[in-house]
């Protein structure tokens, strides 16, 4: 993770193309993220993180690159920015589990999966429990109801 803050800052403070550097340089940090998590898959967006953060990560560069060049302010940053990049790849994960989970109670776990391959069937939910759901959460911001609750399945 060191390394991949150090790859970044280096990359841009060389600056080497007239435009791009910071799309190269966070691809490089990326590059260096994987090579690190040894996994071709990351759930999570260092990239989309700067971009949110992009005021932030603009003053602490220019501090970093006017300095004495102790890098351990950007590390310390960089880290923290990795940190809640993950952190909401955790949130944006238990919310789509939520989800999920509602719909596999109502619908009663493989949704429009027969039991004989390559067919397929229609759903059973109701449509009061789908628009009591819907009601529910945007009048009131209830989430979805826990182990089948509501559902014309569980009952």
């Amino acid at each position: 993770m060191v390394k991949a803050g150090l790859a970044h800052l280096w990359f841009v403070t060389v600056h080497p193309f007239e435009d791009g550097n910071g799309r190269i340089a966070r691809a490089v940090g990326d590059m260096a993220l994987a090579r690190a998590e040894q996994s071709a898959q990351r759930y999570y967006s260092l990239s989309a993180q700067i971009q949110r953060e992009r005021n932030d990560y603009y003053d602490r560069l220019e501090a970093t690159q006017k300095g004495s060049l102790d890098v351990t302010d950007w590390l310390a940053w960089f880290l923290a920015c990795l940190l809640r990049a993950v952190q909401g790849a955790e949130q944006t994960l238990a919310q789509v589990l939520v989800k999920a989970r509602f719909w596999q109670h109502c619908v009663g776990g493989t949704w429009g999966v027969a039991e004989v391959p390559g067919q397929w069937t229609h759903a059973s939910v109701s449509m009061v429990d789908l628009n009591h759901f819907v009601l529910l959460r945007e009048l009131y911001g209830i989430s979805a109801p826990k182990n089948g609750e509501g559902c014309a399945n569980s009952r």
